[in-house]
């Protein structure tokens, strides 16, 4: 369900409480989140929560036409290594372990503020599952190669 969906018992109280989270986390930091207008995975703002105009929380649940896999998604990536053979991601080192991959699904490019020198981006993105069965999403930004999340 939504967090408002039956309003709230006391709005003088949820005034008061979202405050002390600012003074404690810093301005601009508690609130509500607002997509940009990027296909960037992470291209968002917070918008405060009383923010006029605001008629309610969007919701997206279960049932809505999203398929597959849950992936727990590193807001950071952590670093690995990938070795290419014929084009294709073939053994993956994360750390002291290296895997031999089974199954690799990709590439898939995803770009975004190519016309702005300093904000342009672009990633390749691979599906991988290792040698004992571990699922990944690997993406390489720039040369650089890392784990954007763990399916399963």
């Amino acid at each position: 369900g939504l967090l408002f969906d039956q309003g709230l018992r006391d709005p003088n109280r949820f005034a008061e409480t979202l405050s002390a989270l600012e003074a404690v986390l810093g301005r601009g930091r508690v609130g509500r989140v607002e997509r940009l207008p990027s296909r960037r995975v992470d291209g968002f703002r917070v918008v405060p929560f009383l923010e006029a105009g605001v008629k309610g929380a969007v919701s997206v649940g279960v049932g809505d036409g999203v398929l597959g896999l849950p992936m727990a998604r590193f807001r950071t990536g952590r670093g690995v290594r990938v070795l290419m053979r014929e084009r294709r991601p073939a053994l993956l080192t994360m750390g002291s372990v290296t895997r031999a991959l089974r199954a690799v699904e990709g590439p898939c490019f995803l770009s975004g503020e190519w016309w702005d020198e300093g904000l342009g981006w672009e990633k390749v993105i691979w599906e991988v599952v290792d040698e004992v069965g571990g699922m990944y999403r690997v993406v390489c930004e720039g040369g650089v190669w890392c784990v954007e999340g763990v399916y399963g």
